[in-house]
């Protein structure tokens, strides 16, 4: 009766050590996930409120204000006396990364669903007391490696490098591979042209289904990039991509 007794004993404390134990597991299991919630949500709110930026009309107070908002740095830059037409007095840097552990010079993803590498990244300069360009946008890192990045550049015309009311374009990237989808806004862009170039995917961070080509991340200006216009590879595999994000985006052929 006692061995009976002893033997029921332990096995209810060890349904107790492994019931704690799962729970344990689902808490830190949600924590991460809620984690990793709220790093997308504080990086889709910044892109967010910089689309609210004016150009030349914010001041660098407002500026420093919105550095000290979202945790970002104050710069002064190196330019000359006087300025040149293109230079610049100040930057405001801000960055907003997906979490993750940094174990022996390596990152790792907090235990979770669907989690990947990804960064938020602003660049605001300033000139002469006011806002006068705006760089954004999310690079997020595909599971075999490849970098998918789209940027926004928002500024007057001389600060703007193709000079354009507004531009799509890709470019070569150098050093990991990596696909690049980018665009420039003018003063005279029109609403419309405004909206397809700042339609960020942030699904492409929590989706189930990761994200594999650029268009995705910002499958309004890749609709504004016509394959004539595209960079070419020797092995012709800018055509496979297209073909893929047509087929992704349910592009008309």
């Amino acid at each position: 009766m006692k061995s009976e007794s002893s033997s029921g004993g332990k096995r209810m404390a060890l349904r107790r050590l492994l019931t704690t134990l799962l729970l344990g597991i689902c808490a830190l299991y949600l924590t991460a996930w809620i984690y990793y919630r709220y790093k997308v949500h504080k990086a889709e709110r910044l892109i967010e409120d910089v689309e609210q930026l004016k150009i030349g009309i914010t001041s660098e107070k407002e500026l420093r204000r919105f550095s000290i908002k979202h945790g970002g740095d104050f710069y002064p830059t190196a330019h000359r006396e006087p300025l040149a037409a293109n230079e610049v007095d100040a930057s405001v840097w801000i960055f907003v990364l997906s979490p993750s552990l940094r174990l022996r010079g390596k990152n790792y993803n907090l235990p979770g669903l669907n989690q990947r590498q990804w960064s938020t990244q602003v660049m605001l300069d300033q000139r002469d007391g006011h806002l006068v360009k705006s760089f954004f946008g999310i690079a997020v890192r595909r599971s075999d490696g490849v970098q998918l990045e789209g940027f926004a550049t928002v500024g007057n015309k001389q600060f703007l490098q193709y000079g354009y009311s507004y531009h799509a374009y890709d470019a070569h990237v150098t050093g990991p591979p990596a696909e690049f989808l980018g665009v420039e806004i003018g003063p005279d862009a029109s609403d419309d042209e405004k909206h397809r170039g700042l339609s960020f995917n942030f699904g492409c961070l929590t989706s189930h289904e990761e994200c594999r080509h650029v268009c995705e991340v910002m499958p309004g200006a890749w609709m504004d990039l016509p394959l004539d216009r595209r960079i070419h590879y020797p092995d012709g595999h800018e055509l496979v991509v297209d073909a893929e994000c047509r087929q992704a985006l349910g592009a008309s052929p």
